[in-house]
């Protein structure tokens, strides 16, 4: 498993191709969520703190916009599991539950999102 350090360069180094990112740490029955938005010593406070807290860094969660058509953005929202998680079927279930409850939300507030399952990589 990368370190702490490690998983919050990648968050920031990946960030720039979203509009928001971040990395999902996985629990029994939720996840929690590290913002890239955040500022890099909060960031590494909150994931100690979660892992901690018994969670597991699992992968990353992107939004990307895509466009505005009227008063209605649409965007896509891709996932990643951790490399040590690829082959790991239950890990990338609970990416794609993330994703589409996340979907779900954004969905209500009118925007149009699609959650792209193929996750080849995060580009």
């Amino acid at each position: 498993m990368k370190t702490p350090q490690d998983l919050i360069k990648r968050l920031n180094d990946e960030a720039s191709k979203f509009h928001l990112f971040h990395l999902v740490v996985g629990f029994k029955s939720e996840c929690q969520f590290v913002a890239a938005y955040d500022p890099e010593a909060e960031q590494l406070r909150k994931l100690n703190q979660l892992v901690l807290a018994g969670g597991i860094p699992i992968g990353f969660l992107g939004i990307r916009s895509e466009a505005r058509i009227g008063k209605v953005c649409t965007g896509l929202i891709v996932t990643q599991p951790l490399t040590e998680f690829h082959d790991e079927p239950h890990i990338r279930q609970m990416l794609d539950i993330v994703a589409e409850v996340l979907a779900d939300s954004l969905e209500k507030t009118g925007a149009m999102v699609r959650v792209d399952k193929s996750r080849p990589d995060l580009n």
